[in-house]
């Protein structure tokens, strides 16, 4: 005979010691939760000027562009893109002359950083190579971004201190 007292305490014991359905599960990571980022922002600096643009999270990815000048010359571009991969965002960086040359030294394709921190109006990207080995993103009060690249040799740290760009009226010339 079936002692069924036994069986349903055993049963019990195993619903209540088996893992949750959602073990090994996670959240996967939307761009969307970066649409802070979205704009066109600018730091100019001693006859240095640095753009920054991010579109509108659309999908799952958001687009970028960065572009450095020096009294008037770009030195640089860069193509960015942030899409989910597994538990992360991963932040993709493509540096390019002026004439959409891509650097030498990313001739295997572009630097990938994988996010480490994702709140409102901060995230945190690393890499574990690169000269460049983290990359943080903070929204300062409702016009301001800090863009601040942590260098892997000597502790050194560059501040990009970008204020939001104020759109200007049709046939208007640019500034410096």
């Amino acid at each position: 005979m079936i002692d069924w007292k036994a069986a349903l305490a055993s049963l019990a014991l195993l619903v209540l010691l088996a893992p949750p359905a959602s073990a090994g599960r996670y959240a996967k990571p939307q761009v969307t939760s970066l649409k802070w980022l979205q704009g066109h922002w600018v730091d100019i600096d001693e006859g240095r000027r640095a753009d920054e643009h991010w579109g509108v999270p659309s999908g799952d990815s958001m687009v970028g562009m960065f572009r450095l000048q020096e009294a008037g010359i770009t030195k640089f571009v860069e193509l960015q893109t942030i899409v989910p991969e597994g538990r992360h965002l991963i932040l993709r960086i493509r540096h390019m002359s002026a004439q959409l040359e891509p650097w030498k030294s990313e001739a295997d394709g572009p630097l990938r950083y994988t996010s480490s921190k994702i709140r409102e109006g901060e995230a945190v990207f690393d890499h574990a190579t690169d000269k460049v080995k983290r990359i943080v993103y903070r929204r300062v009060g409702a016009n301001g971004l800090l863009i601040r690249l942590i260098f892997r040799e000597g502790r050194k740290v560059m501040d990009f201190k970008f204020t939001r760009a104020v759109p200007r009226p049709s046939g208007a010339k640019s500034s410096p």
